[in-house]
């Protein structure tokens, strides 16, 4: 279903930049996903339910990861604001976008590190050629409506404790909180 409404339409354009971004793209060692590839990685509010409705099965879970869950925030999701002296309303809010990879140990000895560094690259590479989010919001509306976020704010890379799930075994998280304005 496609994205009817104000709400809607922000978290697409949310969705939209973090999978246009080259470091999301590129993020499945060894493949490069475009734009299509890319999107199906990033799931509105949480991810399909199993195939058997209980648990995922590890296949089901290779499909997904890496991968990116966005949603509305709670308490400070979506805020239409008036204009001062004005009857014009203009919306501003919060959106999440929560990340999960399971890293590789075998060829990746500092899984942290080059999870935050990617984080990085995802936020801003500094190469237009090779789009960060701000790179790609001070191109909105050239060729594509991103979202243009106000604040954009980092929590993690967190890891999850092996033993709670050995079918996954490490996952590690990342949350990007994305303040915007009245641009959506």
């Amino acid at each position: 279903m496609a994205a009817s409404g104000i709400i809607s339409e922000v978290q697409e354009k949310w969705r939209t930049l973090i999978a246009s971004t080259n470091a999301f793209q590129t993020w499945k060692d060894g493949q490069t996903w475009d734009l299509t590839e890319a999107l199906e990685h990033v799931h509105h509010d949480q991810l399909p339910d199993p195939e058997d409705g209980n648990a995922y099965t590890a296949d089901e879970l290779e499909l997904y990861l890496p991968l990116c869950v966005v949603w509305t925030a709670y308490q400070r999701g979506f805020t239409l604001q008036v204009e001062a002296d004005s009857d014009s309303y203009y919306p501003t809010g919060q959106l999440v976008a929560e990340f999960y990879r399971i890293p590789d140990l075998k060829i990746d000895p500092n899984p942290d590190e080059t999870f935050r560094n990617w984080l990085g690259e995802l936020l801003q590479s500094g190469d237009t050629d090779n789009p960060g989010m701000v790179e790609l919001a001070r191109q909105s509306g050239k060729t594509i409506s991103y979202l243009v976020p106000s604040r954009l704010t980092v929590h993690g890379p967190i890891e999850t404790d092996p033993k709670e799930d050995p079918q996954l075994g490490r996952v590690q998280i990342a949350r990007i909180e994305c303040d915007w304005p009245a641009n959506p």
